[in-house]
C-alpha cells in the first residue's frame, strides 16, 4: 500500500493512498478538468499505516481542504505533511489528531492512533469495554435472589 501526493496545478493537490499509485492517476485523469501528474509515493509497510499517515496528513491540512482528498495546497506542501505524518505515525507517542484533548482515555490507556480503532466511541477500549461489561453482568447476577 502507498500514500500518494498528485498534482492538479501549482496549488491544487491530492492526498491519497493505493495499491497502484499509476493506475489510479489513471482513473482520476479521465475525469478531470486539469492534468493530473503523480507528485510523489511513499510507500508504506501496511494498508493500516497507509490509512493512518493519510488520516493524519489529511488532518494537518484541513483548513486547505477543498472537497474530499484534494487541497488548496502546492504538492510540495502536500509531501510535507505526508512526510510528517509518517513520522508522527512512526513516533512512539503519536497522538491521533482529531482527539487532542487528553492525553489519555477515560480507562486509562494512553490516546495513541494505534489506540484508537481499540477505543472507538472514545470512552474505553474492547478489553476495557468487556471488563465493565463482565463487572456488569457479575453484578446482576449477584442480586438475583434465589428463594
Amino acid at each position: 500500500m502507498n500514500v500518494y501526493v498528485i498534482s492538479a496545478s501549482p496549488e491544487i493537490s491530492k492526498i491519497g493512498k493505493a495499491d497502484s499509485p499509476g493506475s489510479r492517476l489513471s482513473g482520476l485523469s479521465t475525469s478531470s478538468p486539469y492534468k493530473l501528474e503523480m507528485y510523489r509515493v511513499f510507500p508504506m509497510a501496511s494498508k493500516k499505516s497507509a490509512l493512518a499517515v493519510e488520516k493524519i496528513a489529511h488532518a494537518t491540512l484541513s483548513d486547505k481542504r477543498m472537497n474530499g482528498e484534494w487541497f488548496a495546497a502546492s504538492p510540495e506542501v502536500a509531501a510535507a505533511a505526508v512526510q510528517s505524518a509518517i513520522v508522527e505515525y512512526e513516533s512512539p507517542t503519536c497522538r491521533d489528531p482529531r482527539i487532542q484533548k487528553s492525553p489519555n482515555y477515560p480507562c486509562g490507556h494512553e490516546r495513541t492512533l494505534a489506540n484508537s480503532k481499540k477505543h472507538g466511541n472514545g470512552l474505553a477500549c474492547r478489553t476495557c469495554r468487556q471488563n465493565i461489561e463482565r463487572r456488569a453482568q457479575e453484578k446482576k447476577r449477584s442480586k438475583i435472589v434465589v428463594g
